[in-house]
């Protein structure tokens, strides 16, 4: 799990990030502010971070589906929030 916040440049970077692992051959999935994808699957996100019961329903099946690496972005206000905890 690699959790990016910040001001500016989280989508960026995940989506570099996301790169690097399809270039090593790993299994992994994104969650951000556009949509959360994985599998060839792609779902619309109405938050940059969703609440962490949601969020953990997402991860679960992205390992059921044999993901192995997420890169995920972090609102400042999630984590205020605490949407990721658990």
């Amino acid at each position: 799990m690699i959790a990016i916040t910040g001001t500016n440049g989280k989508t960026t970077t995940s989506f570099l990030i996301e790169s690097i692992f399809a270039c090593a051959e790993l299994n992994s999935g994104v969650i951000g502010t556009i949509n959360y994808r994985y599998a060839g699957k792609s779902f619309a996100n109405p938050v940059t971070t969703p609440e962490s019961l949601e969020l953990q329903h997402i991860m679960a099946d992205m390992r059921d589906s044999g993901v192995t690496h997420v890169v995920m972005e972090a609102s400042s206000h999630a984590l205020d929030l605490y949407r990721l905890y658990g």
